[in-house]
């Protein structure tokens, strides 16, 4: 497991924990130390999407779509934004 691994999955259970500040730092961290990793952009897009921040998600999910164009949630969830 690489480190941007680690923050990334984290990320995931401190949503599923609800808690949402802790996440998106992680999130941040992950993308920052590997920033073309679609799945990591698709779930900090979703939890844009959860907070309300519309603007954001779709940048996400736009650049999870350049990366994997294949992804039917990633299309799915930008068009919720």
């Amino acid at each position: 497991m690489k480190k941007w691994d680690i923050y990334y999955y984290r990320a995931i259970s401190n949503e599923n924990l609800k808690k949402y500040s802790e996440a998106m730092l992680d999130f941040n961290k992950s993308i920052e130390m590997r920033p073309n990793t679609p799945d990591t952009l698709l779930e900090r897009g979703k939890l844009f999407l959860k907070l309300g921040n519309y603007s954001a998600a779709i940048n996400d999910l736009t650049n999870n779509l350049n990366l994997n164009p294949s992804s039917l949630e990633g299309y799915n969830l930008r068009s919720n934004a």
